[in-house]
């Protein structure tokens, strides 16, 4: 089943709870910014794109750990 446009705005936009988002520059959807895009509908959201590839968490984990830690200090 592929979700339509409209469907993905409704799932997406009913979320509401804050959400961190981090995209490699490298990685899976460096060349699809239709799937980056989709993002708009969350309404609570902190989105960071970072150096690296698919495996930006494995490779540069204080990075990616720095960015979880302040998002959860945002949020309280």
């Amino acid at each position: 089943v592929r979700y339509t446009e409209d469907m993905i705005h409704g799932l997406l936009g009913g979320i509401e709870a804050p959400v961190c988002i981090i995209i490699a520059d490298d990685g899976l959807y460096k060349h699809n910014q239709r799937e980056i895009s989709k993002s708009q509908y969350i309404k609570h959201k902190t989105l960071h794109c970072i150096p690296g590839g698919h495996f930006v968490h494995m490779n540069d984990p204080k990075l990616v750990a720095g960015l979880i830690l302040e998002f959860f200090k945002a949020i309280g």
